[in-house]
């Protein structure tokens, strides 16, 4: 359940961060009131002092939230479960594409352009000043 939960405040859209904030801080005002039998008749300053202490947790945590959002371009407020997703394609793929350069089944992009225009050279597509002027801006 809590893991739902915290999945849920993860990657939920604010609306949905605030209700389950708010079960949070239910469950957890029920736990520590219920546990030092606190009692309310002891003044206003102290009820709002036990509010936020309660509630500073939740605070905190929606602030690591909102910079973590930030700090990936992730929209702070919206749900961004499919934009995780993709960000862990776009990782998945970039991986494998490294691994593939690494071993040599895909050659350096510059050498393929390189390749490329000195083909078109071969063929009079392009005349030979054309050509060095691209190979050495490529390299």
């Amino acid at each position: 359940m809590f893991k739902n939960i915290g999945n849920g405040i993860k990657v939920g859209g604010f609306k949905s961060r605030l209700f389950l904030y708010f079960i949070i801080y239910v469950l957890y005002s029920f736990l520590i009131l219920g546990l030092t039998e606190f009692k309310f008749n002891n003044g206003i300053v102290l009820w709002i002092f036990v509010l936020l202490l309660l509630s500073s947790p939740i605070i905190f945590w929606e602030r690591s939230i909102r910079n973590w959002r930030r700090k990936n371009n992730l929209s702070v407020y919206g749900n961004i479960e499919e934009a995780l997703i993709q960000m862990d394609v776009n990782q998945k793929v970039a991986r494998e594409h490294q691994a593939f350069k690494d071993v040599g089944i895909i050659k350096n992009e510059k050498e393929k352009d390189l390749n490329y225009y000195f083909e078109l050279k071969e063929k009079g597509a392009i005349s030979a000043e054309e050509y060095e002027a691209k190979k050495k801006e490529l390299l």
